[in-house]
């Protein structure tokens, strides 16, 4: 398989795709040819979000949630990801069935972040940020050092993925965001200008 066409867009290039959320390295030019070097990427299996996720037909929600506890204790196990761990850790501290409410410590500081870590990141940017490195959040600090209103506000380059962007931008996590970064966040962080939409 050299290539694959996730959302009726076109053909994207393997591995190119994948990296967008299992993260890692950008793949040397030969890599997706016949005959091309085995490389290792770096990249990591993905943690399976509830709040993300929609049961299949026929099955129910109790053997649903039994069917992600059983994979993430599966990927929590593979590799050595410290956030994807803490988060698969904090879903499950009471149990096999996901916390949708579960905040990561770097989040925890104050209501206002702990609710637009919930609200905003673990809805629109956290499903492929955390796999990136350099790329996931683990603060305040570390997001607003990545100037976020120039890639979700203007010029929209974000969310990336068709069905998050239009998810994203279809709810109120635009208004929930600019709130956010206009009203509680120190004043090194605030934004000046509204969160203009597409």
């Amino acid at each position: 398989i050299t290539t694959v066409d996730f959302d009726g867009f076109g053909p994207k290039r393997v591995p190119r795709v994948c990296l967008n959320c299992h993260g890692e390295g950008a793949p040397p030019a030969p890599l997706g040819q016949i005959g091309a070097p085995v490389v290792d990427l770096g990249s990591s299996f993905r943690e399976y979000d509830r709040t993300v996720s929609i049961p299949p037909a026929g099955i129910s929600l109790p053997a649903f949630d039994t069917a992600l506890y059983d994979a993430n204790q599966i990927v929590r196990q593979t590799d050595n990801r410290p956030l994807r761990n803490e988060l698969i850790d904090g879903w499950y501290a009471s149990g096999p069935v996901q916390d949708p409410n579960f905040v990561t410590s770097g989040w925890s500081g104050s209501l206002a972040e702990a609710k637009f870590y919930r609200e905003v990141l673990a809805k629109s940017c956290r499903t492929c940020h955390i796999a990136l490195p350099g790329r996931y959040w683990e603060t305040l600090e570390v997001l607003a050092g990545e100037a976020p209103y120039g890639w979700v506000c203007s010029p929209f380059r974000m969310p990336h993925a068709l069905p998050t962007y239009l998810n994203f931008w279809r709810s109120d996590r635009p208004t929930l965001m600019e709130d956010f970064f206009t009203t509680e966040v120190p004043d090194v962080y605030k934004w000046t200008m509204p969160c203009l939409s597409p």
